[in-house]
């Protein structure tokens, strides 16, 4: 299923597709992070703190970013973003409580 809607192009990326791949993305590196972006969103995921990590997070209706601290100093935090807008506020309080900050 997701595999046709990848490669049809006719829908939005969503949370069981992106949920799917970081799955994948962990099970064969080993990344610290990726936990369930419905978690994240809710505030309510596995709390990462001072450890590196990566996770993809929704920042409203069907744009995704992707944070890290891989190699960054404590407390900083990278932002993949491909709109590079400003970060609303409910994605600031997920970056916020990754950090434990």
């Amino acid at each position: 299923m997701f595999r046709s809607i990848l490669e049809n192009n006719q829908s939005w990326l969503n949370d069981n597709i992106i949920n799917a791949a970081q799955t994948l993305l962990k099970s064969k590196y080993g990344t610290p992070g990726l936990q369930n972006t419905v978690l994240a969103a809710a505030l309510q995921g596995c709390i990462v703190g001072g450890e590196e990590f990566v996770q993809v997070l929704n920042s409203g209706g069907n744009h995704w970013l992707t944070i890290s601290t891989i190699g960054c100093p404590y407390s900083t935090v990278n932002i993949y973003d491909s709109m590079c807008c400003t970060l609303p506020s409910t994605t600031q309080k997920q970056i916020c409580a990754l950090l434990m900050t």
